[in-house]
C-alpha cells in the first residue's frame, strides 16, 4: 500500500514540475472545492504554471465543476478549513521568513500534521485526508 501510495505522489509531483495534469477516472460529485475564512482563488488550466506570489502559500486542487485547477492564495497565517476537496494536487510554498504550511487530518487544526518544505519549494500533496491547512 505505502509503495503504491509513494508510486502516485512520485507521480504528481513530476506532473507538478512540468504543469499539472488532471485527475485520471471518474469525479466525484460536482461540488466546488471551499475555505473557511475565505480565501483569494483563480483557475488555472491544465498544464499551466500557477503564478503562485511572493509571501504565499498556494494550494491547488481540481475543480470537477469547472475542469480546471483552483488555486487557493494563502497569505494570512491562520487555520483555514476545507471542504470538497478531493484527490490529487500540490502545494507552492513562496513564504517568507522559512515559513512551512500545515496540513491536517481534521478540522481546525487538530488531528494527524504534515507539512511543507522550506519556502520557495513545491511539492504533491493528496488532500482526501486532508481538513485543515495552515499557511505558518
Amino acid at each position: 500500500m505505502d509503495l503504491k501510495r509513494n508510486l502516485v505522489v512520485a507521480a504528481v509531483a513530476t506532473a507538478a514540475l512540468f504543469g499539472a495534469t488532471a485527475p485520471v477516472g471518474a469525479a466525484p460529485t460536482a461540488v466546488s472545492p471551499g475555505i473557511n475564512p475565505g480565501a483569494t482563488y483563480y483557475y488555472k488550466n491544465n498544464g499551466q504554471q500557477t503564478d503562485c506570489v511572493s509571501g504565499a502559500l498556494c494550494l491547488s486542487v481540481w475543480d470537477y465543476t469547472v475542469s480546471k485547477w483552483k488555486v487557493f492564495s494563502l497569505t494570512t497565517c491562520r487555520i483555514y478549513n476545507v471542504s470538497n476537496w478531493e484527490g490529487d494536487g500540490y502545494w507552492e510554498n513562496h513564504q517568507t521568513k522559512e515559513a512551512q504550511g500545515r496540513f491536517y487530518t481534521g478540522a481546525n487544526g487538530t488531528g494527524s500534521a504534515w507539512q511543507t518544505s522550506r519556502p520557495w519549494t513545491n511539492g504533491p500533496v493528496a488532500w482526501t485526508p486532508i481538513n485543515s491547512v495552515r499557511p505558518c
